[in-house]
Order: C-alpha cells, then sequence, then structure tokens
C-alpha cells in the first residue's frame, strides 16, 4: 500500500519537503514506515 506522510515544522526543515510517499506492505506498521521514511 501507498501512504501519504505530512511533516510539519522542525521534521518539514530536515526532510526539505512537506510530503512524503511510502511504498509499504500489507499488515506494516508505523514501525515500518519510519523506518521507510
Amino acid at each position: 500500500m501507498k501512504i501519504a506522510i505530512k511533516l510539519f515544522a522542525g521534521l518539514r526543515d530536515r526532510a526539505g519537503t512537506g510530503d512524503l510517499s511510502v511504498e509499504l506492505d500489507d499488515g506494516a506498521t508505523v514501525a515500518d514506515a519510519i523506518d521507510e521514511a
């Protein structure tokens, strides 16, 4: 599945963007999304 992550404030500044897209397998956890981002 593909998820969109919105970043705000300091995280947006560090990432250089306000949006990230991550492709995850079914059954993935929030920790998996963080690891991929």
